[in-house]
């Protein structure tokens, strides 16, 4: 049994997954196995990574190449799941860069503090690789033996950030749970997994230094938003409700995801449709659901300036896609 499984999914990924994968080949540590699923790309990525594999031939590390029809980055990260053998999990996208350090020091942390997860901070990079900001520029670390559920409202509060890609999971725990990332999921299917691991872990601990890069490209789905993104966006944070409220998580985690999170993705997903030029007919519509109406309520409860935005996209919502686009060429001149 390998001491860690690395599994990088990877779609149409020719311009970048070598460089990523060449930082997992230069890991400061032995006996790991990387497994690489192929989510049906239809470029040269197959190939790349094939050719790759075939030419990395070391005794530190195991290589296992997996070719699937599309199923998105969560199917593919499960297909990695269902054939790894590591005592623990990395889950890591094949863009991002590691720290040559990176598996040495969580699994020394891991093993020392007898953790379920373990992660690190991150720091944001440009498509070349260059730093644009640091992890303790919008988050915090945590101390090692943090409760899970503790981790896990920081993190629903913005104040801690696991990427996925940045911790270490021992595999029994996500085994005892079945834990698995939600098929069909497109965007936030990460942020689901991450809280429900932390929720249900007795135990958490944190290396508190930056020890790989999250790399944001142009067109990658995290780069911009639509509406579809936030519709799953908002079908993850109905999931997580429904998940703590049936784990009997802390009250405070329930209540912070119905009375704020779940409102607050209703309003920016309004917001986005009158933006995309919705017909005034479909608008209707979703306005009339009692559920809009509700966490729009919610919403206004909340924040001064959010309860005035609220009201216009009830009530006036072609005139607020006017006055947005009034904004927009004012902020651009």
């Amino acid at each position: 049994m390998p001491k860690v499984s690395i599994i990088v999914p990877v779609f149409n990924g020719e311009s970048y997954v070598r460089r990523s994968l060449e930082t997992v080949f230069k890991q400061d540590f032995e006996d790991y196995e990387i497994i690489v699923v192929d989510d049906g790309s239809c470029d040269e990525t197959y190939n790349i990574v094939a050719d790759l594999l075939k030419r990395v031939k070391s005794e530190k590390f195991s290589t296992k190449l997996i070719h699937q029809k599309n199923d998105g980055v969560g199917g593919a990260r499960n297909t990695g799941l269902k054939v790894a053998t590591g005592k623990y999990l990395v889950f890591f996208d094949a863009d991002d860069l590691m720290s040559s350090v990176f598996l040495c020091k969580l699994y020394n942390l891991a093993e020392s503090s007898k953790s379920e997860i373990t992660f690190c901070g991150f720091d944001n990079a440009d498509g070349r690789g260059k730093v644009i900001e640091n992890y303790t520029d919008n988050y915090s670390y945590v101390h090692d033996g943090t409760s899970g559920p503790e981790v896990a409202l920081e993190m629903l509060y913005g104040r801690v950030w696991l990427l996925v890609s940045n911790a270490i999971y021992r595999a029994d725990h996500l085994q005892k749970y079945s834990l698995r990332f939600t098929p069909g999921c497109i965007y936030g299917e990460d942020y689901e997994f991450v809280i429900k691991a932390l929720s249900l872990a007795h135990s958490v601990s944190c290396m508190q230094e930056p020890l790989m890069l999250y790399v944001q490209r142009r067109g990658s789905i995290h780069s911009s938003t639509s509406s579809t993104k936030l519709f799953h966006l908002l079908g993850v944070k109905k999931r997580l409700l429904c998940f703590l409220q049936r784990a009997n998580a802390p009250h405070q985690h329930k209540e912070l995801i119905e009375a704020r999170l779940i409102p607050e993705v209703f309003l920016k997903t309004l917001q986005t449709l009158v933006k995309e030029h919705t017909p005034r007919r479909r608008m209707k519509q979703i306005l009339a659901n009692p559920e809009t109406t509700k966490n729009l309520l919610r919403v206004a409860d909340n924040d001064k300036v959010k309860m005035i935005t609220s009201f216009l996209i009830r009530h006036f919502p072609h005139f607020f896609l006017r006055s947005c686009v009034i904004l927009e060429r004012m902020r651009n001149h």
